[in-house]
């Protein structure tokens, strides 16, 4: 069974060709600034990252109909619980529309993977989307109440690094507890609570600084600014 991975970041896109669970080829291919610049919308870069995913794919030498599935990285759509859905044309739409909780490049994943395959019979996926929500009550309170926290977050990276520390110490993710921090382009830093992710800073709004985020800032100071 062959599996083509897709995820798109915010600097660049990677791409991995599986046979059952070994990587056959494994591809990262970087976006410089000046060449992100002048899309207005991450969306826009659709055209020219499937590009790229399709050109790559004639280099590994597979066609989609090769593939028993897609598999696309999940960006900030409607919250949803961690898990693995099919991609659809209500949610292809919804991204288009800009129906999503921000403009990032993890929404380009869905996009590549439905054009991939819409004209095929092979199904397209997307696994632990940046909108993974499994807050506790307690995590969505912030100092004002008409602005909760929000669960968005490397929910990908983190839900894999949690089963793999699982399987290193031999026990069940569910039953353990972990502080996970991911160190990208933004960095999340998360509490995952017996098989939930119960709480983590959104990388949009605040939390440590980091290469594409500016962290939490002085509300003073970020008032007096605007």
């Amino acid at each position: 069974m062959k599996i083509l991975v897709i995820n798109p970041g915010a600097g660049s896109t990677k791409l991995a060709l599986f046979e059952d669970e070994q990587i056959l080829v494994e591809k990262k291919i970087t976006h410089s600034p000046n060449e992100l610049a002048r899309f207005d919308r991450v969306v826009d870069q659709l055209t020219m990252r499937q590009d790229i995913v399709e050109k790559e794919m004639e280099k590994m030498g597979v066609a989609v109909a090769d593939l028993s599935a897609v598999v696309a990285r999940g960006g900030p759509f409607a919250p949803l619980e961690s898990g693995t859905y099919i991609v659809d044309e209500t949610l292809v739409n919804d991204v288009l529309k800009g129906h999503v909780q921000a403009d990032h490049a993890s929404n380009l994943g869905v996009l590549i993977a439905y054009e991939l395959t819409k004209s095929t019979i092979i199904p397209a996926y997307f696994v632990d989307p940046v909108s993974v929500d499994e807050f506790a009550d307690l995590s969505r309170i912030s100092g004002l109440p008409e602005l909760p926290r929000k669960s968005l977050s490397h929910a990908l990276n983190i839900k894999m690094v949690v089963r793999k520390a699982a399987e290193y110490l031999r026990k069940d993710f569910r039953k353990l507890t972990f502080i996970v921090a991911h160190l990208g382009s933004g960095i999340s830093i998360a509490i995952h609570k017996k098989g939930r992710l119960i709480d983590v800073n959104n990388a949009n709004d605040g939390g440590p600084l980091a290469p594409q985020r500016t962290g939490t800032l002085p509300v003073t100071g970020l008032i007096e600014l605007c």
